[in-house]
């Protein structure tokens, strides 16, 4: 079977990303999230207390490393 084309992906934002905006963008919800980052699980994220941001970059491949698309 064919890989897909890099080029059909969603192009990857740069910067960094809220909760909200990386569940959207993920297709997982804020609160799975959420109780990924209290078990040391999901995208590797940045801040505390409230100001938690996701790199784009280590969403997407966090993404890819389990063979998921946006």
């Amino acid at each position: 079977m064919p890989r897909r084309a890099e080029a059909s992906r969603p192009s990857v934002p740069k910067g960094f990303g809220t909760t909200d905006e990386v569940a959207q963008y993920t297709g997982f919800s804020p609160g799975t999230l959420r109780n990924w980052r209290a078990q040391g699980k999901g995208p590797r994220f940045t801040g505390r207390n409230g100001n938690v941001r996701y790199r784009w970059s280590e969403v997407d491949r966090w993404m890819q490393d389990r063979n998921q698309t946006p």
